[in-house]
C-alpha cells in the first residue's frame, strides 16, 4: 500500500539567486514543499485510479522537488512494481531506507521486489530487518514463509506460516500456504485441515478449495474431492465445519 497524503509543513532551503534574506529562504523552500506535496497527493490518487507509470512520474517530480523525504521514493517504488519495474523500484526504496532507516514497509516492499527478481536470500534478509522493526507483523512472516517455500526450505517455511498465524489468526493466506507447504512435504492430512481453516475465512478462496481437493484425493477420499472441486469451481458452494485442527 502507497503512502496517503501528505500533510503541508514548513522547510528552509531553495536559494532563488543573489543573496535571499532568510524570509526569502524561507519562503522559497515553503514553496517547493508545496509543489512537491501537490505532485505527491496527485500520484496517490493516481495510483489509487490504477494509472501506474503516471503515478511513478508525480512521484519523481516529487522527489525531485523534495528528495530528503522518504514517501515519494516508497511510493514511486510502489508504482514501478505495478509496472514489472522491480529493479528501479528496489533502488527507490534503497533510498527511503536511507532517509528512515525504520522505514518497515519499504523494507517490505523491496523484500516483494528482489523476490520478483529471484534475489531470494536479498528478499529474506529485508523481511527479517520488518520482523526487527516489528516483530508481530504478519505480512512479513508470511513472505518469509513463501520465500522459504520458493527455495525449497519446506519446514521452515510452516514454522514461519505459524507464526504468521499466531500474530493474525485470521490470515486465510498464512493457512493456504501452510498447507501447500505441507502438502509438498507428504503431510496431506494436516494440509487438508490448514486449506479448511483458510476456506472458513475466505470461502471464495479458490487456490484453497483445490488444494482442498488435491488433498482429499491423496488422501483417498475421491468422491469428496470431486464434490470439493465442485467447491473449486463455486466457491460459495462450501460451508466450512470445524477443521480436523492441524494446529498453528
Amino acid at each position: 500500500m502507497v503512502a496517503r497524503r501528505w500533510r503541508r509543513k514548513q522547510r528552509d532551503g531553495g536559494r532563488t539567486g543573489g543573496t535571499p534574506t532568510g524570509a526569502e529562504r524561507k519562503a522559497a523552500g515553503a514553496s517547493e514543499t508545496r509543489r512537491a506535496i501537490a505532485h505527491f497527493n496527485r500520484g496517490v490518487l493516481l495510483y489509487q485510479s490504477g494509472k501506474f507509470a503516471q503515478a511513478a512520474k508525480c512521484f519523481e517530480e516529487s522527489v525531485a522537488l523534495d528528495p530528503a523525504e522518504p514517501r515519494p521514493h516508497y511510493n514511486q517504488g510502489m508504482a514501478l512494481m505495478e509496472i514489472d519495474q522491480n529493479e528501479e523500484a528496489v533502488a527507490c526504496f534503497e533510498r527511503a531506507v536511507r532517509l528512515n532507516p525504520k522505514y518497515a514497509a519499504a523494507y517490505g516492499s523491496m523484500g516483494v521486489a528482489l523476490r520478483s527478481m529471484g534475489r531470494y536470500e536479498d528478499s529474506l534478509a529485508c523481511f527479517e530487518r520488518v520482523l526487527k522493526l516489528d516483530p508481530g507483523d504478519p505480512f512479513a512472516r508470511g513472505n518469509i514463509g513463501s520465500t522459504l517455500d520458493i527455495l525449497g526450505r519446506r519446514e521452515e517455511a510452516v514454522s514461519s506460516y505459524d507464526r504468521a498465524i499466531r500474530a493474525d489468526p485470521h490470515d486465510g493466506e498464512a493457512y493456504r500456504c501452510k498447507g501447500d507447504a505441507l502438502s509438498s512435504l507428504g503431510r496431506h492430512a494436516e494440509a487438508l485441515s490448514c486449506y479448511e481453516r483458510a476456506i472458513g475465512i475466505d470461502p471464495g478462496d479458490g487456490a484453497a478449495h483445490a488444494g482442498r481437493a488435491d488433498a482429499l484425493d491423496r488422501l483417498g477420499r475421491h468422491a469428496e474431492a470431486d464434490s470439493a472441486r465442485d467447491g473449486a469451481a463455486d466457491p460459495g458452494s462450501f460451508a466450512a465445519g470445524k477443521a480436523d485442527g492441524a494446529g498453528s
